[in-house]
């Protein structure tokens, strides 16, 4: 037999018959969909997705997901800052949340208080997959059990698109040098809210006198969806932004999709500690997560990456 404990965490709270445990038999792939399914229909639940990699402005480990733009509260002085130069490629992670399916809107702007949703809205970088977890049996109606299959440090992805949780970007090569934020909006799973979460990001090395003109109009990629609002939805009142993304100029944002990241390191799924089941997501995180708490990482990566 199978055991899985309900975790009374800041993110979910469950009542089952005043029971914290569901006892599966034989078919544990049966027993854990309707787990997770049960999870969806009776839980007053909310989710703890939020910006990874880079860490978030607030990275309090497991706290509930914002919902309210344009970004989490924190304090800049504290808030972790992850360094990239024009050009790099960056690792974009987030936790899963317990959730699956639904698009992720990536937006940059200036850092400056205040933050305007506005600002956000004319800024887009890229759209994408929130991901689910595409082994069998394991994802059910927008529930998974978190990491759900999600892309662990010391890899990436290396296509425009992915189920994994994660995304890459070219650092855009037109901005002066300063404090940005990347900002993450999503609908996932059941979840009828938006999820936002923001990074900091200092970027040295742009050229100010490349001029690029911004794509227009906004494709849906084909991603796994549940009931959560949809791609229209995510993408209303937006606008890509003016982004160069290469030394000349021209190019896109998934040009160089193949090179490694700056933060290769850097691990998304941060802990087992807000899985609906710790339990079975321990077995999936392999390499030892240094500093969840702070910036969640591999204590070294092999060589060459994967």
């Amino acid at each position: 037999m199978i055991i899985l404990t309900l975790q009374r965490t800041a993110c979910v709270r469950f009542y089952i018959s005043n029971s914290d445990v569901i006892i599966c038999g034989d078919d544990h792939s049966l027993c854990c969909s309707l787990f997770w399914l049960l999870l969806n229909l009776v839980s007053t639940s909310r989710t703890c997705a939020y910006i990874s990699c880079p860490p978030a402005v607030n990275f309090t480990v497991g706290r509930p997901a914002q919902t309210t733009p344009p970004c989490e509260n924190f304090d800049p002085a504290t808030a972790f800052v992850q360094t990239v130069n024009a050009g790099d490629r960056l690792k974009v992670g987030w936790t899963s949340g317990n959730r699956g399916g639904g698009f992720v809107r990536l937006a940059l702007a200036p850092y400056k208080t205040p933050l305007y949703v506005s600002t956000f809205n004319k800024n887009v970088l890229k759209v994408t997959c929130f991901g689910s977890d595409q082994r069998l049996g394991k994802y059910l109606f927008g529930s998974c059990n978190h990491p759900c299959n999600g892309r662990g440090s010391c890899a990436y992805p290396k296509t425009a698109n992915t189920e994994r949780f994660d995304t890459g970007i070219t650092i855009p090569t037109n901005l002066a040098a300063g404090r940005y934020i990347l900002q993450l909006k999503a609908y996932a799973g059941v979840f009828q809210q938006p999820i936002y979460s923001c990074a900091m990001l200092q970027i040295n090395g742009g050229n100010t006198n490349l001029k690029c003109t911004p794509n227009s109009g906004f494709t849906a990629p084909s991603c796994v969806t549940a009931s959560a609002p949809g791609f229209s939805t995510l993408v209303a009142a937006s606008s890509y932004g003016s982004f160069c993304y290469s030394k000349t100029g021209t190019s896109s944002i998934d040009a160089n999709v193949n090179v490694a990241p700056v933060n290769l390191d850097c691990d998304p799924r941060q802990t087992c500690e807000f899985a609906n089941s710790p339990e079975l997501c321990s077995p999936s995180i392999f390499r030892a997560i240094v500093a969840p708490q702070v910036s969640p990482h591999a204590a070294a990566c092999p060589t060459p990456a994967f």
